[in-house]
């Protein structure tokens, strides 16, 4: 999950007379494009909200490990403005990654030149949906096309490829009806909080995705998904955080979800920001940042993906934050994960605020 920070959308008193941004967001949604004034409004919305979060600055950083027990070493970097990666090794050994595309200037440069690029991946720079594969010449960003009936702050995305050889693709979306108009992210917005999914053959094109889970559990209703796919064809999708531990609604094929109820399985795991991965011997892991311990990653494992083992600590990094888990045909495992820029913190003038979870 993003890290949580208050921020105020609205005016008060001696601030400018701007439309809110929800209001704003409202507009684009509803017309297709914004008038240029009200991107001028958008750009000092953005010039504040730069000044006072940190998401921008967020970087994805990496590390290995032969078992998947210990991720020790001081990484490197794979991506600059990127948060909550996901990620996917493939048969053919490349990484595909998804992630929250934060990097500042695109939400206004695609509301100048390109806006219809936020029903194919959300509101890119703000809250949408990054698509990238390392490959031997380095980083290739792909297109994305989610069909979005609605633009959405799409964060936390989720990748899987399933046993037919297609793609799965789970995230946490809210629309501008459900933002919150009084204060700044995800977490925020109005319950119930809506988990979209779609699955493709095709890496770049989705076809319109439905809401698999509306969860109204706990203080928030929860963020960052993750889905494991079990024998079988079925999948749970678990969510976190939820004040404490990691909550998860089955479907038996995949496809049928009940989206409106409470979910049936409690992990008993205090997990942010969950990953779940199946291992090559058939067991199951999930990886996490401990909730409400910033920079202490767990792990605790599963032979039916249902009921999970003590927690086992992966990884220390005060300045790391969020994680997901991959293993290759090899048998590597890879972390990735969250690092803040510190010369991105200075060049806007906000300050480092540790995510907190719970």
């Amino acid at each position: 999950m993003i890290p949580f920070l208050v921020f105020m959308i609205g005016c008060g008193k001696g601030e400018s007379t701007d439309p809110s941004i929800v209001d704003l967001f409202a507009r684009l949604d509803q017309n297709g494009s914004l008038s240029d004034s009200e991107i001028d409004a958008v750009g000092r919305f953005m010039d504040q909200y730069h000044r006072q979060t940190t998401l921008h600055c967020d970087e994805i950083w990496r590390r290995r490990s032969s078992d998947g027990l210990k991720f020790t070493g001081p990484g490197e970097r794979v991506l600059q403005g990127a948060s909550v990666a996901d990620v996917v090794v493939g048969a053919d050994g490349i990484h595909t990654m998804v992630y929250n595309d934060t990097r500042p200037g695109r939400l206004m440069e695609l509301l100048r030149t390109e806006p219809t690029r936020f029903w194919k991946q959300g509101l890119l720079g703000f809250g949408g949906i990054g698509l990238s594969r390392l490959e031997a010449g380095g980083i290739r960003e792909l297109d994305l096309n989610l069909n979005l009936d609605h633009i959405q702050e799409a964060v936390d995305p989720d990748l899987g490829i399933r046993a037919d050889g297609s793609w799965r693709l789970v995230w946490f979306g809210v629309e501008p009806k459900q933002m919150n108009a009084e204060q700044h992210g995800p977490l925020a917005s109005a319950k119930p909080h809506h988990f979209y999914r779609t699955t493709s053959l095709d890496l770049g094109e989705f076809p319109q995705p439905q809401v698999a889970v509306a969860s109204s559990e706990g203080s928030s209703g929860g963020s960052d998904p993750t889905v494991l796919d079990l024998e079988g064809g079925g999948e749970i999708l678990y969510v976190g955080p939820l004040d404490h531990t990691a909550m998860g609604w089955l479907s038996g094929d995949g496809k049928e979800w009940p989206s409106t109820a409470s979910p049936s399985i409690d992990s008993r795991v205090y997990a942010a920001t969950p990953d779940v991965v199946r291992e090559p011997g058939g067991a199951y892991r999930m990886y996490y940042m401990v909730n409400g311990q910033p920079g202490r990653f767990g792990l605790s494992k599963s032979e039916d993906g249902r009921l999970w083992g003590p927690e086992q600590l992966v990884m220390e990094d005060r300045d790391a934050f969020n994680i997901s888990v991959a293993v290759d045909l090899g048998g590597t495992w890879w972390a990735y994960y969250n690092r803040t820029d510190a010369d991105c913190l200075s060049k806007w003038g906000a300050k480092r605020v540790l995510p907190t979870e719970g």
